[in-house]
């Protein structure tokens, strides 16, 4: 007679294997429909359905709240506009979260980012693309980076590649921080590094015309859309408009924790 321990464990682990494989599926049909339905430069969009989803799926486009949550997103700062669209945010009580190039962290601007209602995470210590750099050299920039980051005593929850740029060697860098709590010899302690990018990319870098940057924004809003925007590309004028569009939508912007 057989066990019934044993058919339990064996149950439990062809149950977990066809999980596995029903996840990946449902994992690779989302990523190409999904795709389709968010607010991606062209371009971008067209490079991303190209990378092997075992990549892709390690970052988040959209988080999985279900109610009418969206989260604003800022690249490249500290910059000549940090202040002025902190100083917008604040005015309006709305939260965002700062992909931060470390490189241009000081002294003087460091504390822009004080109020509660602001998130620090980690873009990058130089904006290169990582397709045109070595392992070591990407390992390089985030030993520079979290040092850093360490010495400003900030702590970091989320990271976002320059460009949107996934490939095996940056994958193979998080992977090696996650597991082994440090890059090259330098011990992470304190950053976490949860993968994202955005459901909705703003261009506001790639045009001048108001209307298209509130339409990139804001067409095909759904519960849990990241929007990317960039500090130094972004006017306080159009976040203005972009912020009550997203209400006249019935959505609330919250800080990127709540709703992923």
């Amino acid at each position: 007679m057989v066990n019934k321990y044993y058919l339990i464990i064996l149950f439990c682990f062809f149950h977990f294997q066809l999980s596995s494989q029903v996840d990946e599926l449902i994992l690779s049909r989302e990523g190409s429909s999904f795709i389709n339905k968010i607010n991606l430069y062209e371009p971008y969009q067209n490079y991303i359905k190209k990378v092997p989803i075992e990549n892709t799926k390690k970052f988040i486009f959209r988080g999985s709240t279900t109610k009418k949550y969206v989260a604003l997103t800022f690249d490249d700062g500290p910059n000549f506009n940090t202040k002025k669209t902190i100083e917008f945010l604040e005015s309006k009580s709305i939260p965002a979260t700062f992909f931060i190039v470390t490189r241009n962290l000081n002294e003087n601007n460091v504390n822009f980012y004080s109020n509660n209602l602001f998130e620090i995470a980690l873009h990058c210590n130089e904006h290169h693309n990582f397709n045109q750099l070595t392992y070591e050299e990407i390992s390089r920039d985030f030993e520079i980076a979290l040092k850093t980051l360490d010495s400003f005593q900030l702590n970091v929850e989320y990271y976002r590649p320059p460009y949107g740029i996934i490939n095996s060697k940056l994958i193979k860098v998080l992977n090696s921080i996650k597991e082994n709590k440090k890059i090259n010899d330098y011990e992470v302690i304190n950053q976490r590094l949860t993968p994202i990018l955005w459901s909705h990319d703003s261009v506001d870098w790639g045009t001048k015309s108001v209307e298209k940057v509130v339409i990139n924004s804001t067409k095909n809003l759904s519960p849990g859309s990241i929007l990317l925007f960039h500090e130094a590309s972004t006017k306080t004028s159009t976040l203005e408009i972009i912020i009550n569009k997203i209400y006249e939508l019935g959505f609330e912007v919250v800080p990127l924790r709540d709703l992923l």
